[in-house]
């Protein structure tokens, strides 16, 4: 019933736009486009540019690449496109609609920010569980009233408003870029790192590997062993379980300090103090080291946090040993930086979006999906973007990488992550209590 209707506007539409087209000269097409590019672009780089760096500085430890290699091309190519169909219809607008176009760019542009940046709401850890939108239903009138008045003040004074939107704009993306050029230097740390081939090497002479599975409970280790005794007595002669062994603490952070140093946290001072000290005045690895042993460590653990097991003592005693991260996801680099891309982008629309807008995205994920290539599920890193599916796919290709061709001993730490129990503290650093947990 429609088609009819709207098939000779529509081609009215596309005649009158074409018209428009051909009749307007160079300069003509370059004021509009520089009317209408900036607020455009203004719109498409809140959510796809500053938002995904906002979260990128924020959440340092979470990547294994600096912010430029997630940047070119993945981030551009969607920021460039977004601008393309922002700007494309209005240039072919009247002036009064070009007016009003460009007011709107430039109000939804600074509306975003603002969602993003000055009334964030408290969404929790986005670690694939379930969201909980009930608290902050409150938000909902407020939030509407806000957009609502915002863009009824935009159609209202969109004479006014497209006039200074292109200056008003550029000078919010220059500020912008600057304070993004100024949050530089904290990334600098982040590398892309291969593991080193000394992971997988052993010594022909004497080698002590001390594997760590993280979260794995012990009372289940307890029935395997009853099950498969005789399996174990046969590969591990003289295994012995230490049920009655009680752990030094909750995480296994924090449990590692003890492990190789003997000293326990008491949450008296800053957990990196405590650690660097606890490392400084001596460790295992110290003793290793002195012994000839050389030391390797794979770990999932951040870099920065392992740096504090090798405090440099400024008169060359410290501890020299062979490192990797466990990156998560753990593949390639082209896949890693389409994999957080991807993941940038989903989780800074989320929190530049208003809350209503946000029950919908989490409702129904295939409509974002389908704007954004938000996921892959075919793809590796989509199968791989938890810990324990990363920690599976390095300990494969680390045994399929063996061998022995190292003369001096070995010390090898393989620190594995497996499904593991959240720790849930709030910002007082009250613990939250037991969150639901089963085998």
């Amino acid at each position: 019933v429609l088609a009819p209707l709207a098939g000779p506007w529509l081609w009215d539409a596309i005649v009158r736009w074409y018209r428009t087209a051909i009749a307007m000269t160079a300069r003509e097409m370059g004021a509009r486009l520089y009317t209408l590019g900036l607020p455009a672009l203004l719109l498409a780089s809140v959510p796809f540019l500053f938002g995904t760096h906002t979260l990128y500085a924020w959440n340092l430890d979470e990547f294994s690449l600096p912010f430029h290699n997630i940047l070119f091309p993945w981030l551009l190519i969607v920021v460039g496109v977004s601008w393309g169909i922002l700007v494309v219809p209005g240039v072919f607008f009247s002036d009064r609609y070009l007016r009003r176009y460009t007011a709107t760019l430039f109000g939804l542009g600074i509306l975003l920010w603002a969602q993003g940046n000055l009334w964030v709401g408290d969404y929790g850890v986005r670690d694939g569980s379930a969201i909980n939108f009930e608290p902050l239903a409150w938000r909902v009138p407020y939030e509407f009233g806000v957009w609502l008045a915002g863009l009824v003040a935009v159609m209202t004074f969109s004479r006014r408003i497209s006039e200074i939107a292109p200056f008003a704009s550029l000078l919010f993306l220059v500020l912008q870029v600057v304070a993004v050029l100024f949050g530089q230097d904290a990334e600098r740390r982040t590398e892309w790192v291969e593991p080193p081939p000394e992971i997988s090497q052993f010594s022909s002479a004497q080698n002590v590997i001390f594997v760590v599975l993280d979260e794995f409970q012990s009372d289940i280790f307890s029935e395997l062993l009853e099950k498969d005794r005789p399996w174990f007595d046969e590969q591990f002669s003289g295994f012995t379980y230490f049920a009655d062994h009680a752990g030094a603490f909750p995480t296994t952070s924090l449990s590692f300090p003890a492990m190789l140093t003997g000293q326990t946290y008491r949450n008296d001072r800053p957990v990196p103090e405590f650690v660097r000290g606890a490392f400084g005045k001596g460790s295992i690895l110290h003793g290793l080291q002195q012994h000839q042993y050389e030391i390797d460590l794979a770990s999932i653990l951040s870099t920065a946090w392992v740096d504090d097991w090798f405090p440099d003592d400024g008169d060359g005693g410290g501890v020299d040993a062979t490192r990797m991260t466990i990156r998560k996801p753990y593949v390639g680099i082209e896949d890693y930086r389409r994999f957080t891309a991807r993941q940038l982008i989903e989780f800074s629309v989320f929190r530049h979006v208003p809350h209503v807008a946000k029950q919908a995205l989490d409702r129904r994920p295939d409509w974002f999906t389908r704007l954004f290539w938000a996921k892959s599920r075919d793809s590796v890193s989509e199968e791989r973007r938890y810990e324990a599916r990363s920690s599976q796919a390095f300990f494969h290709q680390f045994i399929d990488r063996i061998s022995v061709n190292r003369d001096r001993a070995v010390f090898k730490i393989i620190h594995l992550g497996i499904p593991h129990q959240p720790v849930v503290f709030d910002e007082k650093c009250t613990f939250q209590g037991v969150t639901n947990f089963s085998r």
